[in-house]
Protein backbone atom coordinates (compact mmCIF):
# COMPACT_ATOMS: atom_id res chain seq x y z
CA UNK A 1 0.00 0.00 0.00
CA UNK A 2 2.44 2.36 0.62
CA UNK A 3 4.56 1.55 -2.65
CA UNK A 4 1.69 2.71 -4.28
CA UNK A 5 1.23 5.49 -2.14
CA UNK A 6 4.36 7.17 -2.76
CA UNK A 7 4.38 6.23 -7.00
CA UNK A 8 0.90 8.20 -7.25
CA UNK A 9 1.63 11.14 -4.56
CA UNK A 10 -0.88 9.83 -2.50
CA UNK A 11 -0.03 12.06 0.54
CA UNK A 12 -3.71 11.43 2.02
CA UNK A 13 -3.03 7.95 2.72
CA UNK A 14 0.60 8.70 3.30
CA UNK A 15 -0.52 10.30 6.42
CA UNK A 16 -2.99 7.42 7.20
CA UNK A 17 0.00 4.71 6.99
CA UNK A 18 2.69 6.67 8.48
CA UNK A 19 3.55 8.22 12.25
CA UNK A 20 4.60 11.61 12.18
CA UNK A 21 7.71 10.41 13.93
CA UNK A 22 8.46 8.93 10.10
CA UNK A 23 12.48 8.22 9.99
CA UNK A 24 13.20 8.46 6.47
CA UNK A 25 16.06 6.22 5.16
CA UNK A 26 17.23 8.51 2.39
CA UNK A 27 19.08 11.45 4.12
CA UNK A 28 18.28 13.68 1.75
CA UNK A 29 14.66 13.56 2.60
CA UNK A 30 13.89 15.17 5.98
CA UNK A 31 12.28 12.67 8.70
CA UNK A 32 8.82 13.27 9.26
CA UNK A 33 5.55 12.52 7.02
CA UNK A 34 5.51 16.16 6.59
CA UNK A 35 9.49 15.87 5.22
CA UNK A 36 8.11 12.55 2.92
CA UNK A 37 5.21 14.08 1.68
CA UNK A 38 6.94 17.46 0.06
CA UNK A 39 10.17 15.54 -1.03
CA UNK A 40 7.42 13.44 -3.47
CA UNK A 41 5.62 16.50 -4.24
CA UNK A 42 8.58 18.49 -5.58
CA UNK A 43 9.68 15.35 -7.46
CA UNK A 44 5.75 15.18 -8.89
CA UNK A 45 6.71 18.75 -9.68
CA UNK A 46 9.62 18.12 -11.74
CA UNK A 47 8.14 15.24 -13.70
CA UNK A 48 10.51 12.78 -11.58
CA UNK A 49 8.28 9.27 -10.72
CA UNK A 50 9.57 5.95 -9.03
CA UNK A 51 7.87 3.26 -10.33
CA UNK A 52 7.99 -0.29 -8.71
CA UNK A 53 7.49 -2.95 -11.52
CA UNK A 54 7.55 -5.83 -8.92
CA UNK A 55 8.42 -6.15 -5.08
CA UNK A 56 9.46 -9.25 -3.61
CA UNK A 57 9.96 -8.64 -0.01
CA UNK A 58 10.89 -6.53 2.32
CA UNK A 59 14.47 -6.39 4.46
CA UNK A 60 14.04 -5.29 8.02
CA UNK A 61 17.76 -4.82 10.50
CA UNK A 62 17.41 -4.52 13.49
CA UNK A 63 20.45 -4.72 16.36
CA UNK A 64 19.78 -5.73 20.16
CA UNK A 65 20.91 -8.35 22.37
CA UNK A 66 20.75 -12.33 22.87
CA UNK A 67 20.71 -13.39 26.16
CA UNK A 68 22.87 -10.44 26.85
CA UNK A 69 25.42 -10.40 24.28
CA UNK A 70 24.93 -7.90 21.37
CA UNK A 71 22.99 -9.10 18.11
CA UNK A 72 21.92 -8.19 14.75
CA UNK A 73 18.99 -9.69 12.91
CA UNK A 74 17.79 -9.75 9.35
CA UNK A 75 13.60 -10.64 8.86
CA UNK A 76 12.76 -11.17 5.02
CA UNK A 77 9.28 -10.99 4.75
CA UNK A 78 7.82 -11.79 1.16
CA UNK A 79 5.20 -10.19 -0.26
CA UNK A 80 2.65 -11.91 -1.40
CA UNK A 81 -0.69 -11.16 -4.07
CA UNK A 82 -2.70 -10.12 -0.68
CA UNK A 83 -0.15 -7.95 0.94
CA UNK A 84 2.36 -9.27 4.39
Amino acid sequence: MLISTSAACDTGTAWKLLDEKYIQHNTGIPDDVSGLIAAFASMAEQGISIIYDEVHMVLAVSEGSFSGVPASCCDLRRIGNSGF
